[in-house]
């Protein structure tokens, strides 16, 4: 599964709780949209999309900018992370 964040909401301190899209591909077939909290685990996210595909959430993987996440990290975190990464 390869997720891609879509625009974000920005606040006076940074990303706001709400992430406006989130684009799953799912077995690099098909994508669908996914609306979720930044505050949302990894593993939450897996449930979501195994409910919708009906597989079970602990036999996927979440990649991101060509890495797999932590299920015990939020998106928040993770984005935050890209987003402020230097070279």
């Amino acid at each position: 599964m390869e997720v891609s964040i879509g625009p974000l909401e920005w606040g006076q301190h940074g990303i706001k709780s709400l992430l406006q899209s989130m684009f799953v591909r799912f077995n690099s077939s098909h994508g669908f949209p996914v609306e979720v909290d930044a505050d949302t685990s990894i593993f939450q996210l897996k449930e979501v999309v195994a409910k919708r595909q009906g597989v079970p959430a602990d036999q996927l993987h979440v990649i991101f900018a060509g890495k797999e996440l932590r299920n015990d990290l939020t998106l928040q975190d993770e984005t935050q992370n890209l987003l402020y990464k230097s070279n």
